[in-house]
C-alpha cells in the first residue's frame, strides 16, 4: 500500500515538475505530504529554483524543512 501512495505521489509531482514552475503557492497543512512535497520542490531540477509563497502560518513549517535539507548536506538548495 505504502508504494503505491509513494508511486501516486511521484506520479503527480511529476505531471506538476512537467511545467516548470517558477513558483508555487503552498496552502497545505504542515504534514509529512507538506514536507515531501516541499523536499522534492527544493531538489527536482524541474523546480528547485522555484519560490515557495505560502500563508505565515506555514513559515515556520518551511523554513524547518528547508534547514533539515540544507544539514543533510543538501547542495543544491538555494537559499534566499
Amino acid at each position: 500500500m505504502e508504494m503505491l501512495i509513494l508511486t501516486e505521489f511521484k506520479a503527480a509531482f511529476d505531471k506538476f515538475a512537467e511545467g516548470r514552475p517558477q513558483a508555487t503557492i503552498v496552502f497545505g497543512s504542515p504534514i509529512l505530504d507538506c514536507a515531501k512535497f516541499l523536499g522534492h520542490f527544493w531538489t527536482d531540477s524541474r523546480t528547485k529554483g522555484g519560490m515557495v509563497l505560502a500563508p505565515s502560518a506555514l513559515h515556520f513549517f518551511i523554513v524547518v524543512q528547508h534547514k533539515a535539507l540544507v544539514n543533510s548536506d543538501a547542495s543544491f538548495c538555494q537559499v534566499g
